[in-house]
């Protein structure tokens, strides 16, 4: 009996082992399959730099448009960014699927858009991201828009700021604002400039929309 049931566990530990290598082989092989499609779509960069792509099929303007995205990297290479678009937006699932090929360079430094005086001399500036993007015909290579995408705008100019942190803070007020018209209370202490959001992609598919989906 205690044989019967040794070979009974020495089974059922070849079948653990057998479920542990199925599964490893399952994991390589998705991961194979996920480096050949990236590989395909890396294709289609050549057309960042003005070349076709080959087997790409022709740009023609008016109707939903397959496109990928690339990204400029500091060693030269353009990498592919899908996540730089918004989900309803038609993903080639390769570089002949390619209609137009959208080429994002790295996301600027934010811009000074305005500054807001305080009496007193003290200052706030307001910051908006921007970000340059080029799209480009797959099949030509030729050039279809141009446009510097900007990120949401920055808070406005506050009414009132605190120069100092805790309860000891000096509030100063907005140059052109009578004090009159200002609250009672005083602001939450701040010596922090305003900076916009990044630019994300719901907004590169606002500034897209009419040329992927029109």
């Amino acid at each position: 009996m205690a044989e019967k049931t040794s070979s009974a566990k020495k089974w059922i530990g070849f079948g653990c082992l057998g479920v542990v290598v199925l599964s490893c082989v399952g994991m390589i092989v998705l991961m194979v399959v996920a480096s050949n499609a990236v590989a395909g779509i890396d294709g289609a960069s050549v057309a960042c730099a003005g070349q076709p792509v080959p087997g790409a099929p022709a740009y023609v303007p008016g109707g939903p448009q397959r496109v990928l995205a690339f990204q400029h990297q500091e060693s030269g290479n353009w990498s592919y960014a899908g996540t730089l678009f918004p989900h309803e937006f038609p993903d080639a699932e390769s570089a002949e699927e390619a209609t137009l090929v959208a080429c994002f360079e790295p996301e600027s430094s934010a811009v000074e858009i305005e500054t807001c005086n305080y009496h007193g001399g003290y200052v706030v500036r307001r910051y908006q991201f921007h970000r340059p993007v080029r799209v480009m015909a797959a099949r030509t290579g030729q050039l279809v828009r141009e446009m510097d995408i900007t990120g949401d705008a920055p808070a406005a100019c506050p009414e009132q700021v605190a120069t100092g942190g805790g309860g000891g803070g000096v509030s100063v007020r907005l140059l052109g604002i009578p004090v009159a018209t200002l609250g009672e209370e005083d602001p939450a202490p701040t010596e922090q400039d305003q900076v916009g959001s990044a630019v994300s992609a719901r907004v590169v598919g606002d500034a897209l929309r009419d040329l992927v989906l029109p």
